[in-house]
């Protein structure tokens, strides 16, 4: 290894353990304020934006939250706003690209921050997507920074809160002690399933508020693509399959996943594998293909780009079945009344199951897991009408769970 080598190797692990000094973050921002308030007021809703940029969850969340809102709204982003889908939202929408905000240290951090700060002090309110990113198990920094953005949020007096998110049975202790202070400040944490929920108020946080996912929130539909994509597929009954190109850089799953859509197609079934994110370090599309591609058959069929969320919702909604590598996906199933078979990944998807009593419909991912997989599939077929009359009674409430994240907004 070289000198050079080894001084990149060292900043990353430094970089890693690294985190914005919190004191500086809150005076920056204040002062930030103090500079901006004499100005007037935007009034304005402030969105932390998830990292959307190809991925069909992230911006399905964000549509979700903008749907609800009567007023104007401020997204932070992390990309240039030339690279991000469209919001589509009754109101004006505002794209604000804030690159160090979450992820960035130094003199670029700061500056950001003071960008925040000046957002703040004419926001009505700020508020902050959690998903299954605050725990700290992907990224410890960027964790800290979205509960002390709505810390700074509730500092200046600001309604403030963390939108749907879950939480991690053995959290980093940074993000709980940064998630602690948000809650200390009066930020509203907005758990999405009665899992995270008690993990959370066990560890004495005083603003949990049970709520679902925002997804289930949205019920628009864009039938087009699907309705081209089935025309060529028959009359025979359609499984959408999701191959995570994450799970896929933990293990070659696509041997199990040709025994998945094997065991569909022998039950009568067309698969549509459907990519839910397209990114170097989980790409759906390139591992959909490469499963499809095992099947010279047109019962077998991969979409090759990303869809909006508003389509894949119109193509869910004439499957019978969804096995899913991704949260999202299965979220958008359940809230077309579709049974789903989901892969587990930190466990953080037995909480959203419990909200339909499907809780054995998750499974672990590994190496293998083909069989365990097809085995619940088999007996989710076997009841699927039942199960689905099931989800539909539940909708209702669970809708009504998901607005709550935008009560008062």
């Amino acid at each position: 290894m070289t000198i050079a080598d080894r001084a990149r190797r060292l900043r990353r692990l430094l970089g890693a353990r690294a985190y914005p000094v919190r004191w500086a973050d809150l005076l920056i921002a204040r002062a930030a304020g103090l500079a901006r308030g004499a100005r007037g007021h935007e009034r304005a809703h402030v969105l932390v934006a998830p990292p959307r940029a190809a991925n069909i969850g992230d911006q399905a969340m964000v549509e979700s939250f903008a749907a609800l809102l009567d007023g104007p709204l401020v997204v932070i982003d992390r990309e240039d706003a030339g690279t991000l889908p469209v919001i589509p939202a009754a109101g004006p929408v505002r794209l604000v690209r804030l690159p160090a905000l979450l992820y960035g240290l130094g003199p670029r951090h700061l500056a950001d921050v003071w960008r925040f700060g000046r957002l703040v002090a004419a926001a009505r309110s700020v508020s902050v997507f959690g998903a299954d990113t605050m725990d700290g198990a992907y990224a410890a920094r960027s964790s800290v920074m979205r509960s002390r953005c709505v810390e700074i949020a509730a500092r200046a007096g600001r309604p403030a809160r963390v939108l749907g998110f879950s939480w991690n049975a053995t959290p980093r202790r940074a993000a709980l002690r940064a998630l602690r202070a948000a809650d200390a400040a009066g930020v509203r944490l907005m758990s999405r399933d009665p899992v995270s929920a008690a993990r959370l108020r066990a560890h004495g946080l005083r603003h949990v508020e049970d709520v679902a996912d925002l997804v289930f929130a949205d019920e628009r539909l864009d039938p087009g693509p699907a309705d081209q994509l089935l025309a060529g597929l028959g009359a025979r009954p359609v499984a959408l399959v999701n191959a995570s190109g994450m799970i896929g850089s933990w293990f070659d799953q696509v041997p199990d996943y040709w025994k998945i859509v094997q065991h569909l197609v022998d039950a009568g079934m067309s698969v549509v594998l459907v990519p839910h994110a397209h990114r170097v370090s989980g790409d759906d599309v390139a591992m959909g293909t490469a499963v499809a591609e095992l099947f010279p058959d047109e019962r077998v069929v991969a979409i090759t780009e990303l869809w909006s969320p508003a389509a894949v919702r119109a193509l869910a909604a004439r499957a019978s079945v969804v096995v899913s590598g991704r949260m999202h996906l299965s979220v958008i199933g359940l809230s077309e009344g579709v049974p789903v078979v989901v892969m587990s990944t930190q466990g953080k998807v037995a909480g959203l199951l419990r909200l339909f009593d499907l809780e054995d419909n998750t499974i672990e991912p590994h190496e293998g897991m083909g069989g365990a997989v097809n085995d619940v599939v088999k007996r989710v077929l076997v009841d699927r009408d039942e199960v689905a009359r099931a989800i539909r009674a539940r909708l209702p409430l669970i809708r009504a769970l998901a607005r709550r994240n935008a009560a008062d907004l």
